[in-house]
């Protein structure tokens, strides 16, 4: 049985379990509460060898495990274990990268370097007085 990845934050009010779960439909998700203590979340990811080999799909790599897996949890003492609450937490959105203009023609620095291209990056310091990044391709 694999064990799959969790984070655990605590709040003043409350605990909170992340079950890290790619792949699998929150309806295959079985959470539960064992001794009265102890929460239990498990599941399995199912990889569909039937389509896989009808449509002739053959894995090169897989680094996402298939199989079953459990995650149990020691909650604390004082826990109201009336309010425990399970849902499914959509992915984050990904970051989109700050797109920079190319100009043509300008030039990096006030004396280009004889024989060397005028293409390069500068970064120009925030702070006034502190040296900016120039770099040359050679």
């Amino acid at each position: 049985m694999a064990k799959t990845q969790a984070d655990v934050k605590e709040s003043p009010n409350s605990f909170e379990y992340v079950v890290h779960m790619l792949g699998v439909k929150p309806t295959e998700v079985k959470v539960q509460l064992e001794d009265g203590s102890v929460l239990v979340v498990s599941s399995e990811r199912k990889r569909d060898k039937e389509r896989e080999e009808k449509e002739g799909i053959k894995y090169e790599r897989m680094e996402r495990r298939a199989g079953k897996f459990m995650r149990r949890f020691v909650l604390p003492e004082d826990a109201n274990t009336d309010r425990i609450t399970a849902e499914k937490v959509p992915p984050p959105e990904p970051k989109k990268p700050r797109n920079i203009e190319v100009k043509v023609g300008s030039s990096l620095s006030d004396e280009p370097k004889a024989g060397s291209p005028s293409d390069g990056v500068k970064v120009d310091s925030p702070s006034e007085g502190a040296p900016a990044l120039q770099e040359d391709q050679a």
